[in-house]
């Protein structure tokens, strides 16, 4: 094999190193971003604020590192081992992060109780400590894609294909590092060993290009040294030479050796400096170098031989100046990226936002979006890295990919509108829940790929058209990089602040195209070589499309389809006929209204009238697409939030309400003799929205009594030095990214530390969608913060959890004089709980039950969120209502022992607990009426109480538990025979019997499962 083939071989393995490595980053990089911003969202909340300013300096950091590290690597003699370096430092970095954020928990609480500073204040404090943890190794990250691109670059011919697909390889890294933390390590191993994951793989880097880097470098030295002795002994032969021819003259031969030794001397002396020359260019010259010497046999004098002279080499690449025609061409280039980053951080979070009333807003639906995003990007810069070089209008180019760029999310929204039936349909196709994530890769990918490819193709043109010396390349690729992320920061503010607010997602992405077709103009016409009618064309095209779009009234989103696609998955989930023309759902969506619609600064908001038949339809509140609250199925719930926690400590003077939804709970709670309300609310929409409910409550936000706060409900109790008697935490859908991080155990901790002694939470669980597992993770996480947990249930699939520090006890006395206030009666009426006894009979698991139930369960954290992964996968396909149930009815205890009777006799008392049993029987417990009835029997041979457990007892004689529970009662009864049993015992009250038995004949099969109730719509 001769010199050159060996060189060129060396060559490509070296660049496939390099493309490995790079890769590598890529992923570890992405995991950390995901990672990193998870955990200071748990500090500094999920408001859009504050999401904005972790993802500033995040992005920031890379801008940084870009942009210096472009200076410097152009002067460094060994980029790739630096390159090494830098992983390293990034991977000892991560190692150091979770001690840093135990520092900023710490710093964020002592300067907000010492200061309290104002709003602005505030967002600087976030933005420090933000910097504290992310600036570092941000600006490292942002570092290595300059590096690299020196390293791998050295004739300016290939500087569009090598830069374009290290930056295409970097983005496909990231994409499998999004779907890989997503999908797989975080919810298999949770944000602490997934960041040992990362930094694995830095470290793993580090090792590998030090290893290669010294190994070149010793190859280095050998060729090197080879070379000098070639050297050294083709001048000893000249010599010999020349001492050989001068034997002849006697007088002259003495002279010759000192002239030759002279000659020999200066000769050494031009080695030197040529292999100190040499050495200097080596590390830059690894994968290029050239060589005229086919003579040479070795891999390691290929790479070391001089090449052309340097002076040859600037002539054919590069002038030692720019013209100032070119120079304001390149600035003109960077201006252009820059905006496109703008514009394309405009998309994602639009995109974001409006694939999320489709797909979900669970974690893997934003970890789908993410990843498809990315994966656009990488097949766009890939694509157009293997011809870019090819261009010879680089600007012509980039103009025309500017203005597909915009074309391009103009055909994702018009094949949007399709999206709602596609997800039906696949759904259909697919109903097992380990295919959820593949389709909802699948309808994001289908709509995103026109938009995503050519935002890939611009920056390998970019880079084509700003370089113009291979020996600067560093510093024209750290300044494009950092050009177009410092515009992703702006656009990400500007979108997230201004244009959405301000004009609603749709409006604000065309917006963001026609700033691509702008910009895609100017450069075109910056490029003076080209045809006029050639840009006048594509200018043409786009301004065509556009104004086609516009135009169309069926391009205008219907958004009724895209509001009502969760609906209608999970209407299909409980098998309706969703396809069908003329079947009931489709009737009663096609009459649905849009109320209210609103895009706010976190979240989409909607208000649907749901028509049902002729009447008038319930209203529902919804949030990206999923339903938080409604007068219809919620209501009971909403209620019942406010009433459980009152009705168990009636003397409570301060509330906070998480979430403010419907307002209905806010409402309620002012119906008590509460002093204060205190409601956190995280999108401003919410409460514009809720006004359709104020026939039900009256307009709560003006009342003196209630604060509402605009924030992160878990951030404001964790800055906030206030107690209260009573929390409410409303929120309900688990697994959607943000409310996922209100059922961890971390956040009851935050929850206890703002209650006073006796103060109590209050907690919506969902049991139709969120499996027993999951529930169980859930009361764990409250169990290992509050000595005493209450499970109460609202209706057939939801609980309220009350949770405090002292024993949760009914005063059946404070519970009858409630129920003489009007006000409250007439709201507890709207849930069917129309007595005391109805509220007793709603206890469905007590504190020593629920104890034991998560005796051996691991508690939801926040470092490993099970909810959030768990239910991601299966809330569209499964339901999850029987079996909590039975979990629940297996762990109930005795909630009859939870109740303060006063001095009552026991009569009366045994009397009460019949009543209760058939209000259990009423809403459907039978386990708690077979537990209140045994309980009655127990205090005082209750008549009415046999009948009721003969009843249930009878009529479910083939279920096993309940004949479990029949022979247990057959040793408490006296009355041995079955004739006994079922006539009219003589001593019940007539009443009270006669009222059992109708209830219990109406219920026939007693025990037969109820079918799981949905919410709402």
């Amino acid at each position: 094999m001769s010199a050159r083939s060996e060189s060129k071989s060396f060559q490509r393995e070296m660049f496939l190193l390099v493309l490995a490595l790079f890769f590598a980053s890529g992923f570890s990089s992405l995991i950390y971003q995901v990672v990193w911003t998870r955990h200071l969202v748990l500090i500094f909340g999920s408001t859009t604020l504050a999401t904005s300013t972790v993802l500033a300096v995040f992005m920031g950091g890379l801008a940084l590192g870009s942009y210096f590290a472009g200076r410097v690597a152009d002067r460094v003699a060994r980029p790739f081992l630096w390159y090494g370096i830098l992983e390293g430092i990034i991977g000892v970095w991560a190692l150091a992060v979770p001690t840093l954020l135990d520092i900023s928990i710490s710093s964020y609480r002592v300067i907000w109780e010492l200061t309290h500073f104002d709003f602005f204040s505030f967002s600087l404090l976030r933005l420090a400590l933000a910097a504290m943890i992310l600036l570092l190794p941000t600006t490292l990250m942002g570092a290595t894609l300059p590096l690299l691109s020196k390293f791998v670059t050295d004739r300016l011919e290939t500087v569009g294909d090598r830069i374009g697909t290290i930056y295409a390889v970097n983005t496909l890294g990231a994409v499998c590092g999004a779907a890989q933390s997503g999908l797989i390590l975080l919810p298999g191993m949770g944000l602490s060993n997934t960041t040992l994951i990362a930094a694995g793989v830095n470290f793993v880097l580090c090792v590998i290009v030090l290893y290669v880097s010294a190994r070149l470098e010793h190859s280095n030295r050998q060729a090197l040294q080879k070379e000098a002795y070639e050297s050294s002994k083709g001048e000893l032969k000249a010599e010999d030479s020349k001492v050989a021819a001068s034997a002849e003259n006697a007088e002259q031969g003495k002279t010759e050796p000192e002239a030759a030794s002279a000659s020999s001397s200066k000769s050494k002396k031009k080695k030197k400096k040529g292999k100190q020359k040499i050495a200097a260019a080596a590390e830059s010259k690894e994968l290029e170098l050239e060589t005229k010497d086919e003579s040479s046999d070795t891999l390691a004098a290929n790479a070391t031989i001089a090449s052309e002279p340097e002076k040859e080499k600037e002539e054919k690449t590069s002038s030692p100046s720019l013209p100032a025609k070119v120079s304001n061409k390149v600035y003109l280039a960077l201006g252009a990226i820059a905006v496109s980053g703008a514009a394309a951080m405009v998309y994602e979070v639009c995109w974001t936002r409006t694939l999320s009333l489709v797909i979900g807003g669970s974690t893997y639906a934003f970890t789908v979006m993410l990843s498809t995003f990315l994966s656009g990007i990488f097949l766009g810069s890939l694509f157009c890295a293997k011809v870019v070089d090819k261009f010879r209008q680089p600007f012509l180019a980039f103009g025309v990919f500017q203005i597909f760029v915009a074309i391009g999310c103009l055909m994702s929204l018009m094949l949007c509108q399709n999206l709602p039936m596609w997800n039906l349909q696949l759904n259909q196709l697919f109903p097992n829940a380990l295919f959820s994530v593949w389709i909802r890769f699948i309808l994001a990918e289908s709509v995103l790929l026109p938009l995503t490819l050519f935002l890939g193709a611009l920056f390998p043109v970019v880079i084509k058209c700003t370089t113009s010396d291979v020996d600067h390349i560093a510093s024209s690729v750290g300044t494009v990089y950092s050009a177009n992320t410092l515009g992703a920061i702006v656009g990400s503010v500007v979108a997230g602040f201004v244009l959405i607010p301000h004009f609603g997602v749709e409006k604000t992405m065309l917006i963001a195209t026609g700033v691509n077709m702008l910009v895609g103009t100017i450069v075109m016409f910056a490029q003076t070589d080209a045809r006029l009618s050639t840009k006048m064309t594509y200018v043409f095209l786009g301004a065509a499309v556009f104004i086609g779009f516009i135009a169309n009234p069926n391009s205008t989103h219907d958004k009724k389809p895209l509001l009502i696609a969760q609906s209608a998955r999970r209407a299909m989930r409980d098998g309706y006929d969703v396809f069908k023309k003329d079947s009931p759902w489709r009737s009663s969506i096609e009459r649905t209204k849009i109320v209210y619609y609103k895009d706010g600064p976190c979240s989409n908001v909607a208000v649907l009238q749901f028509a049902q038949g002729d009447k008038v339809g319930t209203y529902s509140l919804l949030t990206n697409g999923c339903v938080d609250a409604s007068d219809g199925a919620d209501m009971s719930q909403q209620v019942l939030l406010a009433s459980y926690p009152m009705l168990f400590r009636p003397n409570a003077r301060r509330a906070c309400v998480i979430g403010w939804g419907s307002g209905v709970t806010v409402a309620e709670l002012l119906n008590f003799p509460i002093a204060s309300v205190t409601a956190v609310e995280l999108e401003p929409a919410v409460i514009e929205a809720a006004k359709v409910f104020d026939k039900y409550t009256h307009e709560p936000e003006k009342n003196p009594r209630v604060k509402v706060e605009i924030n992160d409900g878990r951030n404001f109790l964790l800055a906030t030095t206030q107690k209260f008697d009573i929390i409410v935490s409303e929120p309900s859908n688990p697994w959607q990214v943000g409310v996922c991080n209100l059922f961890t155990e971390e956040y009851f901790q935050t929850v206890r530390d703002r209650l006073t002694p006796d103060g109590v939470l209050s907690l919506w669980l969902q049991l139709g969608e969120v499996s027993p597992d999951s529930v169980k993770s859930v009361l764990s996480a409250l169990n290992r913060n509050f000595d005493y947990c209450l499970a109460m249930a609202s209706d057939s699939s939801n609980l309220v959890i009350l949770a405090s520090q002292t024993p949760l006890r009914a005063d059946y006395a404070s519970l009858q004089e409630v129920f003489e206030n009007p006000y409250i009666s007439r709201a507890l009426d709207k849930t069917g709980i129309t007595s005391p006894e109805g509220v007793l009979s709603r206890m469905v698991m007590t504190p020593s039950g629920l104890t034991y139930l998560v005796r051996e369960t691991k508690p939801n954290t926040d470092d490993l969120n099970v909810l959030e992964y768990r239910i991601g996968r299966t809330y569209e396909s499964m339901t999850f209502g029987h079996s909590n149930g039975v979990m629940l009815s297996e762990n109930m205890g005795t909630p009859s022992g939870y109740i303060d009777w006063g001095n009552l006799p026991k009569e009366r008392v045994a009397a009460i607990m019949a009543r209760v049993a058939i209000e259990a029987t009423k809403f459907g417990d039978l386990t708690a009426a077979y537990s209140w009835a045994r309980s009655s029997i127990e205090k005082n041979q209750n008549d009415v109480a046999k009948r009721i457990i003969y009843w249930i007892t009878e009529e479910d004689k083939k279920r096993t538990n309940f004949a479990r529970m029949r022979g247990e009662i057959e040793a408490l009864d006296p009355m041995k025979d079955k004739a006994a049993k079922t006539s009219l015992p003589a001593k019940s009250d007539q009443r009270l019997e006669s009222e059992a038995t109708e209830v219990l004949k109406a219920k026939g099969k007693l025990g037969a499962p109820a079918k799981d109730a949905s919410r709402g719509k």
